[in-house]
């Protein structure tokens, strides 16, 4: 297999974890997580991530399954793109749910 990004990205409870874990095994790629990188109780997401533990976990790597809240926004601070990028929404009773603003 040649390398391949994946990029998982949806709101919280979306299904983003069951996915990557899913494509992860189906496809022998590893799985990041940004929680996994998150400073935990600081109020915030994309500001409270350890980018330096984080964009060394991904330069380790040439092909992975990567999943998180605003994943876009945090892969630029690291400089990475990756070749297939899903979003996920949330749909509750036949209806699209979104994150308030």
């Amino acid at each position: 297999m040649s390398v391949m990004r994946v990029g998982i990205d949806g709101i919280d409870g979306a299904g983003k974890s069951t996915l990557a874990r899913e494509l992860s095994s189906a496809l022998g790629l590893p799985h990041i997580s940004l929680d996994s990188f998150l400073e935990r109780e600081q109020g915030g997401y994309v500001e409270h991530i350890d980018y330096p533990r984080l964009g060394a976990a991904v330069d380790a790597l040439q092909s992975f399954v990567v999943e998180g809240v605003c994943l876009r926004k945090v892969l630029r601070r690291i400089k990475v793109q990756p070749e297939v990028f899903i979003y996920i929404k949330r749909v509750r009773h036949g209806i699209w749910s979104v994150k308030p603003s």
